[in-house]
């Protein structure tokens, strides 16, 4: 069995006031896969794409097919621009597709995406066709979405999206808010790799 792990992570301006919580959330969640990883023995692969950084209107694959273990820890988190999330999270499908295993029934996606904020000004995606995306890709039994938004109406937006609800954590945005959504999602994230080592495809 085989997985890929993909972040989608807001660098918007808005993260600046909580940039340091949200490089710790990094550096934590990477060491969460790599340990889940290792206990559960499973071919795990780490992708990184920040939306929002270095400008409003671009969408950057920060970490591209990683093995988790080479990884180091991050002293820096870039913020500034707006948020095209959409974009950010058709980057990451889209790169998963292009995998030459794509379609192994063996190998599971997973793609985490983290937001203070919603959708802005993504240029290659809307609502419409992303939800189809995400919905075709659920459809498959073998990817699995988990969304990271601010408490306060804005988990409606994601369940439009195709989402299950409870693939979606609502957070504070302060410092004190992601570190506890920190805590949570390493949680899942150790739950996820039990889960597939027993057989289990997506969640």
């Amino acid at each position: 069995m085989k997985n890929y792990i993909g972040f989608v992570n807001d660098h918007s301006g808005s993260m600046g006031n909580i940039y340091r919580a949200a490089m710790a959330d990094y550096n934590t969640n990477i060491a969460a896969v790599k340990e889940a990883a290792t206990r559960e023995m499973l071919d795990t692969v780490v992708s990184v794409v920040g939306v929002g950084y270095p400008n409003g209107s671009l969408v950057t694959r920060q970490v591209t097919i990683s093995n988790p273990h080479v990884l180091r820890p991050i002293s820096r988190w870039d913020c500034n621009g707006d948020t095209p999330l959409y974009d950010g999270i058709g980057n990451m499908i889209e790169l998963f597709d292009s995998l030459p295993d794509a379609n192994d029934p063996n190998v599971s996606f997973l793609i985490m995406v983290t937001t203070d904020g919603k959708e802005g000004h993504s240029r290659k995606y809307n609502a419409i066709t992303l939800s189809r995306l995400i919905k075709d890709r659920q459809a498959k039994g073998n990817w699995t979405f988990v969304f990271r938004v601010p408490k306060g109406g804005r988990i409606t937006p994601i369940t439009g999206l195709g989402v299950p609800t409870d693939n979606i954590q609502q957070w504070d945005t302060t410092t004190a808010g992601l570190q506890a959504s920190t805590k949570a999602t390493t949680q899942a994230m150790d739950s996820y790799f039990t889960l597939r080592a027993s057989g289990a495809k997506s969640t």
